[in-house]
């Protein structure tokens, strides 16, 4: 089976093309990362690219509506995995097209999307990758750096788009975003709704920015749209910085970030990890991990969970639709709802290592056994029209 890899500007990792590669696929790779094209130059490079040779699908994380009329064109299968919800491209006219396989990760994203009437599109949760991110070598310098009792790994979100424009808004306006924001202060398990928004309200937001697409372009509701782009990055700002100074205020807690500008209190701040390098050591030398979700993500299971679970380390996540699907409360994980919730988690486990230790292993089993790229890619490959 032949497959050509497109690896794009968004990812760094090629987890996705290894895995079939593993599984004795021919995986070609065309790394879209070092070249400064344009769109449509890129869309003539993977045009080109297809018709070196005979290929059974074509394969991104995330998607891209170029690669997929580059697809379309030739009559090739496209496969796309998203990383993100709502993902912008997928309410694309470029969507619509019938080479098109897109999963995604989140499942109140996948109902929208089916009510599209896009021609193949399916759920499919994201997992974790044992052979790098599990694969450990601990060394004393490794355990002196990275031991701490809570860590989280991520972004604070602080320059965000909320922030930029908030001067430029109404009043009025102001008022109502502020209070939209305060609905969710400690509310760590609801999505965001934006149906909170009114039209005169959306048409106030309109007139104080710009969005930096078209929303022509896309069939997503305007008002979504705009909630968002404006809103998400801010109540997750918010949810981070709210979670991680209340745990400062009695506890260790240490950042990995590559965020500069937030209002954190007696939290110790580091330089960003790799994700491929050091990032797996941070997450096995914590005695608590923590997922605070970027608040765009409807119910799906974020990455940053399973990496942690598959170096066997200590998940305090707050709480995602999806994760009972797959997951036991004070079995595989610890989940939270309100910052209080969160406490009482901290509190106990850090007392209580051998309870901590086996919940963690029990993740790191669970993964194993039910959430690897083979299992994901084995999944794709039975909804695909491959010639036997």
């Amino acid at each position: 089976m032949n497959i050509l890899y497109i690896a794009s500007q968004s990812m760094n990792i090629c987890d996705f093309a290894w895995c079939f590669l593993e599984m004795g696929c021919q995986v070609d790779m065309l790394n879209l990362r070092e070249k400064k094209l344009d769109i449509s130059s890129q869309q003539q490079l993977v045009t080109i690219t297809l018709q070196e040779k005979h290929y059974d699908f074509c394969l991104t994380n995330d998607f891209f509506g170029f690669i997929s009329n580059a697809c379309e064109a030739l009559h090739i299968p496209y496969v796309s995995w998203n990383f993100d919800a709502p993902y912008l491209e997928h309410y694309s006219n470029a969507a619509k097209n019938p080479c098109n396989y897109i999963f995604t990760f989140d499942k109140k994203e996948y109902l929208s999307l089916k009510k599209l009437n896009l021609p193949h599109v399916y759920h499919l949760p994201l997992c974790a990758n044992p052979q790098r991110v599990g694969a450990l070598e601990i060394t004393p310098e490794d355990e002196e750096k990275f031991s701490c009792d809570i860590s989280f790994v991520g972004s604070m979100y602080e320059d965000n788009v909320y922030n930029r424009y908030e001067h430029l808004f109404p009043p009025s306006l102001r008022q109502t975003l502020e209070n939209i924001l305060k609905r969710y202060d400690n509310d760590f398990h609801s999505h965001l709704a934006a149906d909170y928004i009114t039209d005169d309200e959306l048409k106030l937001l309109k007139n104080s920015f710009d969005l930096p697409f078209n929303t022509a372009s896309y069939s997503m509701e305007e008002k979504k749209l705009y909630y968002d782009y404006l809103l998400s990055p801010k109540a997750t700002e918010l949810d981070r910085t709210k979670l991680l100074n209340q745990l400062a205020a009695k506890y260790s807690v240490d950042l990995y970030t590559t965020s500069k500008n937030f209002s954190l209190k007696n939290v110790t701040v580091h330089d960003p990890v790799s994700y491929d390098i050091d990032m797996n050591k941070v997450f096995y030398l914590s005695k608590i991990n923590l997922n605070i979700s970027f608040r765009q993500i409807a119910s799906g299971i974020p990455q940053r969970i399973f990496d942690i679970m598959v170096c066997g380390g200590f998940v305090a996540t707050n709480n995602q639709t999806e994760l009972g699907d797959y997951f036991i409360k004070g079995t595989d994980l610890e989940v939270f709802n309100t910052s209080k919730e969160l406490e009482e988690i901290v509190d106990y486990y850090l007392h209580r290592e051998k309870e901590r230790v086996q919940i963690a292993i029990n993740g790191y089993k669970k993964t194993l056994a039910h959430h690897t790229y083979n299992h994901r890619a084995n999944e794709i490959l039975k909804l695909l029209p491959l010639q036997k």
